[in-house]
Formats: structure tokens, sequence, C-alpha cells
């Protein structure tokens, strides 16, 4: 089975950047892993979505808001999952 992961996880320091982590799965073992630093979130979900369509064209992934947060109540992790074959 392939699978596509994705997380975005935010560095809690004050001004700390967003960490977008793509990881693509073939049985459960680690086909591919992709990271890259980006200033705000929605820049990273961008950047996420774009590699999910390279392998599943017309469609977007979900980034699902987990509930760690930080000392604003402002979300610090997002994760998307989804199954290619």
């Amino acid at each position: 089975m392939k699978t596509f992961n994705a997380s975005l996880i935010k560095n809690i320091e004050e001004h700390g950047a967003w960490l977008a982590i793509i990881t693509i799965n073939i049985d459960d073992k680690v086909e591919n892993q992709i990271m890259n630093p980006f200033t705000n979130a929605l820049a990273g979900k961008k950047w996420i979505n774009e590699h999910f369509q390279m392998l599943v064209p017309n469609k977007n992934i979900d980034m699902v808001e987990q509930e760690i947060k930080d000392k604003n109540n402002i979300p610090t992790l997002y994760v998307g999952n989804w199954v290619l074959s």
C-alpha cells in the first residue's frame, strides 16, 4: 500500500517558522521524505497541496487542525493523510 502523509508543525519560539513534512510510504517503509520551512501556515499548506496534486491530480489533501495550540490558543499542528493505492 502506498500512502501520502503530511504534517505542518509550528516552532513554538516567538516568530518561529512552520515546518512542512511530506512522507510517502510504500508497504510501511519510508520511500521519500521532503521537508521545507515556511513563514506562515498558508504557504506551507499550499506547498503540501502542490506536491499532493503531482500524485493525485485534481484533488486536494485536507489538512486537519490538531488539538496542540500555543499560548495564544492558535493551532501549531496540522496533519493530512491519503492512501494512494
